[in-house]
């Protein structure tokens, strides 16, 4: 091989610009591989630590499914189990709250506990001013979100640090110190919801009236199992409690364009194989001549087909070097995308296997692409190779090919089956290989076809087209190249336009109508007739949750009425008639279930549950329906 090197950088330097595209098509597949790998561990890192934030320093919550929540006892009896360090609970209170004490209306606001600057083991975190301090039960945080909530009416400045507002405790209106903004706690504001925070000992003075405990955060001895822990909270306090990993159940980040951007990337690392290997048959064609005298000269089969493979290795290697910095600069620019503002952004730190990964295969994948054209040449005996003029006869296609489509097909079956992200991607490029694959079978039949139907626009269309199906299988890698191309480009905008359709059909099916009004605290039925009443409002209809236990397993319920969902389309219902379920849920105990949920139960609408409120006696109930989301 040694005697060959001069050959191969001198064909490499006589064709600049086809050496350059080789390398550019290679450098853009190690760029996609090395960019989506950086994109998806920066995200996972930093949906790691959401998750870490989100839970703070609680191992384990305990959440009360009774409607009072928890008592002391009970809280005391936590805290006395075996390998319990540590249980906070969340103290809360659903209260009016003004900062004009003539104001006749009161907005309601939740009234939070906290412990040492955390609520259930989550600390606050404030952007302004200071947290209450320990000898104070009149300071008072507010969150962040009730600065423009409370504001008096017709003034337009927002509450600030210093000001004053009134919270209804047990002896009336009385009058609080705001000491410091917040922006929830480290659980989100989901977790706590727009709310006032007081000390512990405030919430259970001032606020001890009503004063509900739905929450205890529950931290872990060391050296103690949390599913143990959790069993012995569970065994103590019965069906009144379930529990439940903090750290867990957090969505996958990208999770909808995951498979998008590993598409992305396996298209990429195809199209750069491509390009190699058309550039290799093509200089094959060129210089049949040239192989010829090598062959003539002495130089082996093995060593003419290790001549052309060096020629399409080295641009592939280059192109490699020059991918991996623009991986990680395509790397750093979807993380900044993609990332949550919230979070620190992710650093881009490329490891030793991304980093193998994305050369093997962007680099592999294009020498394997050029060993098929190499193969070939191989082949050509020497006084073919001198002819003076090209062999007119008709290339014939590998029958290996004919083997090889039905089990590419097969695997893309099995993608389009398996709900799968890593099949997706394999079946999705086994599809394309196949297409590429049966060009030169089909091509001569397509491409006659082309030039009877242009031939009436151009004359010589016919002939054009003949000659290229003569030279089907050269014909067949430069259309294979248009085909990934124009089937990338048209993916991606099928892929992105259908995650923002779904995206949208998923916001408009979650609810009947078209704002959505929540409380902290359950509301009368007077506040519905009093949105009604609104102008611009037709219709109202509410969503009521209680707890309950369903088939011994203790859940949440959403009473909604069933006439209006019916009426707006919204609950996209994916199993069992929409018509029949919306019916049998006004006229019979029955109830709709969430996919995942029925997925984890093994519930089907022919399923029979059972359901206990409040300690009452069991009732049947039958699925009418699963639904994708609720």
């Amino acid at each position: 091989m040694g005697g060959l090197w001069p050959i191969v950088v001198r064909s490499l330097r006589a064709r600049p610009l086809r050496t350059a595209l080789t390398a550019i098509a290679v450098a853009l597949g190690v760029a996609a591989v090395l960019g989506v790998q950086l994109t998806l561990s920066g995200l996972d890192r930093q949906a790691t630590q959401a998750q870490q934030n989100r839970a703070g320093r609680s191992d384990l919550d305990v959440r009360a499914v009774k409607g009072p929540g928890l008592n002391f006892a009970e809280l005391d009896m936590v805290r006395g189990l075996q390998g319990v360090a540590e249980a906070q609970p969340f103290l809360e209170k659903p209260v009016n709250a003004r900062s004009d004490p003539n104001a006749v209306n009161a907005p309601t606001v939740e009234v939070v506990g906290m412990v040492g600057g955390e609520v259930a083991l989550r600390p606050l975190r404030v952007i302004a001013g200071r947290l209450p301090s320990d000898d104070s039960t009149f300071d008072i945080a507010i969150d962040e979100a009730l600065t423009t909530t409370l504001q008096s009416p017709g003034s337009s400045r927002p509450l600030r640090v210093g000001d004053d507002i009134r919270l209804t405790t047990e002896t009336g209106p009385d009058r609080f110190h705001v000491v410091g903004i917040a922006a929830g706690t480290t659980g989100g504001l989901a977790f706590t919801r727009s709310s006032v925070y007081v000390i512990d000992r405030a919430a259970r003075g001032p606020f001890q009236l009503g004063l509900r405990v739905p929450l205890v955060g529950v931290r872990v001895s060391s050296g103690f199992d949390v599913s143990t822990v959790a069993a012995e909270v569970r065994a103590a306090l019965g069906a009144d409690v379930i529990t439940a990993d903090p750290r867990a159940g957090s969505d996958e980040p990208l999770r909808d364009q995951r498979s998008m951007l590993l598409l992305l990337a396996a298209l990429s690392v195809i199209i750069g194989a491509g390009v190699t290997a058309n550039s290799v048959a093509v200089s094959a064609y060129e210089r049949r001549r040239e192989i010829g005298l090598l062959r003539a000269a002495g130089a082996s089969n093995r060593q003419v087909f290790q001549l052309f493979l060096a020629e399409a290795a080295v641009p592939a290697v280059g192109g490699a070097v020059v991918g991996i910095g623009a991986g990680v600069v395509l790397g750093t620019v979807l993380i900044n995308r993609f990332a949550s503002s919230d979070l620190p952004t992710p650093s881009v730190s490329p490891g030793a296997l991304q980093l193998v990964a994305a050369v093997l295969a962007g680099a592999g994948a294009a020498v394997i692409a050029s060993l098929l054209p190499a193969l070939a040449v191989r082949r050509v005996s020497p006084m073919v190779a001198l002819r003076a003029v090209a062999v007119t006869g008709r290339e014939r296609a590998p029958r290996v090919f004919g083997y090889a489509i039905p089990v590419l097909l097969g695997l893309f079956a099995v993608g389009a089956l398996v709900n799968r992200t890593e099949w997706v991607v394999v079946g999705t490029a086994a599809l394309l290989l196949a297409v590429a694959l049966s060009l030169p079978l089909l091509g001569p039949l397509l491409l006659r076809g082309a030039g009877v139907l242009v031939s009436p626009l151009v004359s010589h269309a016919e002939v054009a087209s003949a000659n290229l199906a003569r030279r089907r299988n050269r014909t067949a890698i430069t259309a294979a190249g248009l085909v990934v191309s124009i089937a990338s480009a048209t993916a991606i905008a099928v892929l992105t336009s259908g995650a923002f359709n779904a995206g949208d059909r998923w916001i408009n099916q979650l609810f009947a109508g078209d704002l959505i009004v929540t409380s902290a605290a359950t509301q009368r039925d007077a506040i519905a007739d009093a949105i009604l009443h609104t102008d611009g409002v037709t219709s109202v209809t509410t969503v009521r949750y209680l707890a309950a236990t369903v088939s011994s397993t203790p859940l949440s319920l959403a009473a909604i009425d069933p006439a209006a969902h019916a009426q707006s389309g919204a609950l996209d219902i994916v199993k069992g008639d929409r018509a029949t379920a919306l019916t049998a849920l006004s006229e019979t105990p029955s109830v709709l279930v969430p996919e995942q949920m029925a997925n984890a139960f093994n519930w089907t609408t022919s399923s029979k549950l059972s359901i206990v409120i409040g300690g009452g006696q069991p009732l049947p109930l039958s699925v009418a329906g699963i639904v994708a989301h609720s």
